[in-house]
């Protein structure tokens, strides 16, 4: 054998003996975060409103990047909005973390949680005083939620880092009661922190703090309880740090040492079972080791979150090469076909389709909300002139409940009525909101529109959902220019 050769295989030993360690630790990250999810969804079927059940698991679930049974995620939303409709948009009147917590889930599935039942559940994060009656907790959660989708203004999130890095420790940490510093809120202060490192302030605050978190870490980087553990190594992802200071360096394997036979995790080492709440608080700091090893946004920060409402569906094909004679040589002919494929528009019964046909209001409302997939369950007494027996009513409601109609006045809806062009504009304007669809009317100076529908034909126009030449707001709206607005909104939302 050459010296080459033999060096060469001496390096490639090396290189082996060096490598494998690190994965052997990857795999058995992800393998313990596989069964935690599958011990989660197994343990909370379906997840309501709640610190436990509900909203500290959706969280880990939904950014855990794992396939979960088909509307889960979106259950929860139904369970959110019913619990905010139940209580008024009261969620609590002393606690307002609990209004933080909800942010977080509602961000992480993709809902908007300033519109939930009609209501805005960041409001009452606004009143700062309020809030941190609670106690540090109360400002900690508080900065989290507002910081995961950029909620309320700057100088809000400001004035809840003030109150953070005025109530830090003279030990360097934080906690809820006395004066000596607790590892739990500590790492949960860092993690609020972490996002405004830039001041100069809250990066001295973030130093000290993390020396008093070190310090209260055993040698082998336990907290002598899995939550405090969990965060701990939250903070550490947020604050990337992961793998990069040696006081950190054991934490993740720590926090696996609590994880028991079913996949759940243990409050403390000496306990066999697992604990729901530290289940669900390993759940989702597994989630933030993950992301950040893998150089993903960290666990709180949500800009890669999709924002469409968590009831809109992609629609897949349901019958493939579905087309009608009446379409060739048509120009909506892919539109109509698209639509057809996914079960979303049909014919007239004889096999051909009219696209040169009207279409009435509520027949434009009920395409919409199968379009999106929306659920159209049951039919309410919204609108005079709709009857709840008549086929479109659910339609309609579904419509209504969304935000996607809001009728004529006097309580109508005119569903026989013609849908306009500037009409059809307003729907579809208001269905692209909730898809996440967003842009800028950069001119809604149309005297020739209706004041009502002038930025959503703006909208329209300057989006590519515009499907005319002309403008002619009042023209009827025909059955083919309608499937070619509904595709081009599913092509552009990548419902398609």
């Amino acid at each position: 054998m050459t010296r080459i050769r033999l060096r060469a295989l001496l390096l490639a030993l090396l290189l082996a003996l060096t490598v494998l360690p690190v994965r052997a630790e990857q795999d058995a990250l992800s393998a313990a975060l596989d069964r935690a999810v599958a011990h989660l969804v197994e343990a909370v079927p379906s997840p309501a409103v709640g610190s436990i059940g509900g909203e500290w698991a959706v969280l880990g679930l939904a950014r855990s990047g794992r396939a979960l049974p088909e509307g889960y995620l979106s259950s929860y939303y139904r369970a959110a909005e019913q619990t905010v409709q139940e209580r008024g948009g009261v969620l609590h009147r002393r606690k307002n973390s609990e209004y933080s917590r909800v942010i977080l889930a509602l961000t992480a599935v993709g809902a908007d949680p300033t519109r939930v039942a009609g209501y805005d559940l960041t409001a009452p994060l606004r009143d700062v005083d309020a809030t941190l009656a609670q106690g540090v907790n109360g400002g900690i959660w508080a900065l989290i939620a507002l910081d995961c989708g950029k909620y309320g203004t700057e100088e809000l999130r400001g004035r809840y880092v003030d109150a953070l890095v005025h109530s830090q420790l003279a030990d360097g940490g934080w906690c809820t009661v006395g004066q000596s510093a607790d590892a739990d809120v500590t790492a949960m202060a860092l993690q609020a922190l972490a996002p405004h490192r830039d001041r100069a302030d809250a990066a001295a605050a973030i130093g000290r703090g993390l020396d008093r978190l070190a310090a209260l870490c055993a040698a082998d980087g336990d907290y002598g309880s899995s939550e405090a553990t969990a965060q701990s190594l939250v903070a550490v992802c947020r604050l990337g740090l992961l793998g990069k200071d040696e006081r950190f360096s054991s934490v993740t394997d720590a926090l696996l040492s609590y994880e028991r036979g079913d996949g759940g995790f243990a409050h403390t080492a000496d306990q066999t079972v697992s604990d729901p709440m530290a289940s669900e608080q390993a759940l989702y700091a597994l989630v933030a080791a993950e992301r950040a090893r893998e150089g993903q946004s960290d666990l709180y920060t949500m800009d890669d979150v999709t924002r469409s409402h968590p009831h809109v569906t992609r629609r897949v094909v349901v019958q493939a090469d579905k087309t009608f004679p009446d379409l060739v040589g048509r120009a909506d002919r892919a539109a109509v076909e698209t639509l057809a494929e996914r079960g979303i528009v049909a014919g007239r019964g004889d096999g051909l389709f009219y696209p040169d046909d009207g279409l009435t209001r509520a027949e434009f409302a009920t395409l919409v909300v199968q379009a999106l997939g929306l659920p159209a369950e049951k039919a309410g007494d919204r609108f005079a002139d709709v009857s709840p027996s008549v086929w479109y009513a659910t339609f309609v409601d579904a419509a209504y409940e969304y935000g996607i109609v809001s009728g004529v006045g006097g309580g109508r809806f005119d569903p026989d009525g013609p849908v306009t062009r500037e009409q059809a504009s307003v729907m579809t304007a208001r269905a692209a909101a909730l898809c996440a669809v967003s842009g800028e009317a950069a001119n809604a100076d149309l005297p020739e529109v209706s004041p009502w529908a002038q930025r959503s034909v703006a909208f329209c126009r300057e989006n590519g959902l515009w499907v005319w030449d002309d403008l002619l707001p009042s023209s009827p709206v025909l059955r083919g220019e309608m499937a070619q607005m509904l595709a081009s909104l599913l092509a552009r939302a990548k419902l398609l």
